[in-house]
């Protein structure tokens, strides 16, 4: 069989609780080391990195066929909205079990071993630096306070079968159990989301709009377009600036969409991502996600993933922290904020991008 099946009961809490946690245990133990092995931010890092995003979905796809769930409680429309309901249920399951997991039993050993990465965030109108550690310190509190998903150190060593070892072995799990319930990173949950789709959004509209202002000024050079002393003064403020395009200076955005229409620079679907809106609103992680430009750019690995955490017909991430929208899973666990901690590492890195 090409990965572990996934075999799911009831647990103590009336939560999806994995049977066969050893084996799986030792599918996910490779990859973690795999992260350990390399340097922080190294080409070798990103690569791994990539690669267990991109065996995450291939797993999603594989368990839907076989990982055993309980039979879920409730009445549903049809079959079709019952097999729905399931794939999405597990799909939330598959972070907590196999992505998630791997992501933060990786951060915890960066942490121990004091190798976070330097974050370095322009101040926006927002103060990004002081969320942004405020999500880390929350994230960490948590972290050091949970118990191991995976007991690496007694999976290979099972306790003796006798009665009083078991019930030591119930009474471990059940309240290991509880500590993922009653401990959970809120604050990172909330505001992992918004950096996130604040960042990508501020660096694709960046990179794109200093390529196009640069061709631009070549066009300029070489006599191809009349630009008067005003607009020439400013493209070389826009060439010259080092601070973040945060929608705070709509007008300057409206200006360079303006001057790269009349050159014929605008590539396809991209004057969203010019201007930082959508039907005159700033634009959101949803929204930049669907824009065809958007997707092009974004390597797959990633956007796959950020797709099935925001997408209104996958995990629907965003909507249920900010509204409660979720009857299936708990979006503050530990995973999710694991996964997109990560995410927001490799885009601050500028690693989640295609070369635009």
């Amino acid at each position: 069989m090409k990965y572990p099946k996934k075999i799911f009961k009831i647990g103590p809490l009336q939560n999806n609780v994995l049977v066969n946690a050893d084996e799986n245990s030792r599918f996910l133990e490779p990859r973690i080391n795999a992260l350990k092995s390399y340097p922080y931010g190294s080409p070798a890092f990103y690569s791994t990195l990539e690669d267990i995003f991109t065996e995450f979905v291939d797993i999603y796809e594989f368990d839907k066929g076989t990982a055993v769930l309980p039979e879920p409680f409730g009445s549903f429309r049809s079959e079709e909205h019952k097999k729905e309901w399931m794939e999405n249920h597990l799909l939330a399951i598959e972070f907590d079990y196999h992505l998630g997991c791997i992501l933060y039993n990786y951060h915890e050993w960066l942490v121990d071993e004091g190798h976070l990465p330097d974050i370095v965030l322009g101040r926006m109108v927002t103060d990004y630096p002081n969320v942004y550690q405020s999500v880390l310190y929350d994230y960490i509190s948590v972290l050091k306070n949970m118990p191991p998903k995976y007991p690496f150190d007694l999976v290979f060593h099972p306790l003796t079968d006798d009665a009083g070892a078991a019930r030591e072995k119930a009474i471990s799990d059940l309240q290991r159990e509880q500590l993922y319930q009653n401990n959970k990173p809120y604050f990172a949950s909330f505001a992992l989301p918004s950096l996130i789709e604040r960042f990508m959004i501020s660096f694709m509209q960046q990179g794109l709009v200093i390529k196009l202002m640069m061709q631009l000024s070549e066009k300029c050079k070489n006599g191809e377009i009349e630009l008067s002393e005003d607009d020439k003064q400013f493209i070389n403020l826009i060439l010259s600036q080092s601070q973040y395009m945060d929608g705070s200076r709509e007008d300057a955005m409206r200006h360079c969409r303006d001057l790269f229409d009349r050159a014929g620079l605008i590539p396809d679907d991209a004057e969203q991502i010019i201007l930082g809106t959508f039907r005159n609103n700033p634009i959101t992680l949803g929204q930049f996600l669907n824009n065809p430009f958007a997707k092009k750019h974004i390597k797959k690995s990633y956007y796959d993933v950020l797709d099935i955490l925001f997408s209104t017909k996958k995990v629907n991430l965003r909507n249920s922290i900010m509204h409660g929208a979720s009857i299936t899973f708990d979006p503050y666990a530990l995973c999710f904020s694991a996964v997109m901690l990560q995410i927001f590492w490799a885009v601050i890195d500028r690693k989640a991008f295609e070369k635009i």
